[in-house]
C-alpha cells in the first residue's frame, strides 16, 4: 500500500489520495487497512487454497466467511457511491479492485453483489485500466 501512496504523492492529480482532506485520507487509509488484513484473509487465502492449492482446504470456509462480511460491507457503502470514498477514484479504489478482479479465481462470486459489480465496471472504464492477467 506504500507504492500506492508514494505514487499518489508524486502525480499532480490530487483525488487520489487527498492529504489535505485528513477525513476522505483516514477513509482510504481504512480500506487499505482492510484490502491488507480482510480481503487477504478471505479472497487471496482462498486463491491460494483453490488455485494455487498452497494452503489447506479447511481454511476455506473461514475465507467465505470473511470474503461475503466484508462484501456485504463494501456492497452497502457503493450503495449511492460512484466509488468508494469519493465522487472521483482514489487509491482505495485501485486496492480494493485489485483484489476484487481475481474473486473467480477464489471461487467466489460478485452475482449478489450488483453494486459492487457496478463499481467494477467504472473502474475498468477508468483512462489507462489495464485488464489483468488471469490463471
Amino acid at each position: 500500500m506504500a507504492i500506492l501512496r508514494y505514487l499518489a504523492r508524486k502525480s499532480q492529480i490530487t483525488h487520489w489520495y487527498p492529504e489535505s482532506d485528513i477525513a476522505t485520507a483516514a477513509k482510504i487509509d481504512t480500506l487499505l487497512s482492510l484490502v491488507s488484513n480482510e480481503l487477504y484473509e478471505g479472497i487471496e487465502k482462498a486463491r491460494l487454497i483453490t488455485a494455487f492449492k498452497m494452503l489447506p482446504e479447511e481454511l476455506l470456509p473461514q475465507c467465505e466467511t470473511i470474503t461475503h462480511d466484508v462484501l456485504n460491507i463494501l456492497n452497502i457503502q457503493l450503495e449511492d457511491n460512484v466509488f468508494l470514498v469519493t465522487d472521483m477514484p482514489t487509491i482505495a479504489d485501485i486496492a480494493v479492485a485489485s483484489t476484487l478482479l481475481y474473486i473467480d479465481e477464489a471461487s467466489f462470486s460478485l452475482d449478489n453483489y450488483k453494486n459492487i459489480e457496478n463499481w467494477l465496471n467504472n473502474i475498468k472504464s477508468l483512462a489507462g485500466f489495464i485488464q489483468p492477467t488471469f490463471l
